[in-house]
């Protein structure tokens, strides 16, 4: 099986893996360049070491509908197999149906969901009847199993920990936009980038470190609950745009995503979830040329944020955040 992959032009990568080794020599003090054969080198164990999480995500990444509704009134989120036996991570939204009543909509979720599991060789899918185990607003989290799983397994991504996550850390982003209610196909669309900002939790918050993750990673409508994954493969949020953007928020042009050890928490209590998502422990096993990078980023944000000041800016009036669309207005959520 063959997942879809999104890589720099060979060029482009090879000036940028040339830059990251002439920058991690200059954080020792030595400028050594990169000859082409060594960014070759360099470029190509970096291609295998991403090939080889999204060989593993894009197959577990699904979307999620209400079952029995109309599709003109049903929502649909992204999601991700969490297991072999058929436990999904989706958004708050998962079974959404909405109405509009005299203007007026009306929202309500259902607890029984189709989760369409795509079939990356052909773009189609195979849609399985799945039961909300627990749903939490506010974490903008959905827990759902698959009522009956094929017997040998289904693709899924490992819950990992998002303790250790650092801005610099290689990112990977996936949601099915394309895949919403009536249509025949299901292609996850993928987009990689760095977590550029971390949101810290409260000293000694249960929830874990962080409070939200932002990743450069492109994250667009219809994303909503897709998986973000670390360079191990192994799932450290969910993304999220459902959670409101303010006007003064300093990651507001970034991709959010839930961090995978708020989710543990808002589940602990769900069926199974003790046994799907462990203990929360953080390790890190991985080792080459990516985390050497990782490192290279790092490494520059110490440097440059040495440099950086905040503007504080006072306004006469707050700057409108509505657009006109057709014969409308719609407010947008990052200006």
């Amino acid at each position: 099986m063959r997942a879809p992959y999104c890589g720099l032009p060979r060029r482009s990568a090879r000036r940028f893996v040339a830059l990251l080794s002439c920058a991690l020599m200059l954080g020792t003090g030595v400028l050594v360049p990169l000859d082409h054969a060594g960014a070759d080198g360099a470029l190509d164990a970096v291609e295998a070491e991403f090939r080889k999480v999204i060989e593993r995500l894009a197959p577990a990444t699904v979307v999620c509908v209400p079952s029995d509704a109309p599709s003109r009134t049903s929502g649909f989120s992204s999601g991700v197999l969490v297991s072999a036996q058929g436990h999904v991570l989706s958004d708050g939204d998962a079974g959404l149906v909405w109405s509009r009543v005299n203007g007026e909509v009306t929202k309500t979720w259902r607890n029984t969901v189709d989760v369409r599991v795509p079939q990356l060789t052909t773009g189609g899918y195979i849609t399985y009847r799945a039961t909300v185990l627990k749903r939490v607003t506010e974490a903008d989290t959905t827990l759902l199993k698959i009522d009956q799983p094929p017997s040998g397994g289904l693709p899924f991504v490992p819950p990992g920990s998002s303790a250790l996550i650092e801005p610099g850390d290689f990112a990977f982003a996936v949601g099915t936009s394309s895949g919403g209610s009536g249509r025949s196909r299901v292609l996850p669309t993928l987009t990689s980038g760095i977590v550029a900002a971390v949101e810290p939790a409260p000293a000694g918050d249960a929830r874990g470190a962080h409070l939200a993750l932002y990743v450069s990673a492109a994250v667009n409508e219809g994303i909503n609950g897709g998986p973000l994954v670390d360079l191990e493969g192994q799932l450290i949020g969910t993304l999220s745009m459902a959670l409101d953007v303010k006007p003064d928020e300093p990651h507001q042009y970034l991709g959010k995503a839930i961090p995978i050890d708020r989710i543990r928490t808002a589940l602990g209590d769900a069926p199974g979830a003790s046994t799907l998502f462990g203990d929360g422990s953080a390790s890190r096993s991985l080792s080459g040329t990516g985390r050497a990078m990782e490192r290279v980023l790092r490494r520059a944000a110490g440097i440059g944020r040495q440099g950086m000041v905040s503007l504080a800016i006072t306004r006469r009036r707050p700057i409108s955040t509505k657009a006109p669309v057709e014969s409308r207005t719609v407010d947008i959520p990052r200006y």
